[in-house]
């Protein structure tokens, strides 16, 4: 998450666009 948390921000953005359901597991 330190190491690359601006791709996980970015791929996490990506999943709640597409089910938000999802992002809240």
């Amino acid at each position: 998450w330190v190491s690359n948390g601006a791709q996980m921000s970015d791929t996490v953005a990506r999943l709640v666009k597409q089910n938000k359901p999802a992002a809240a597991a």
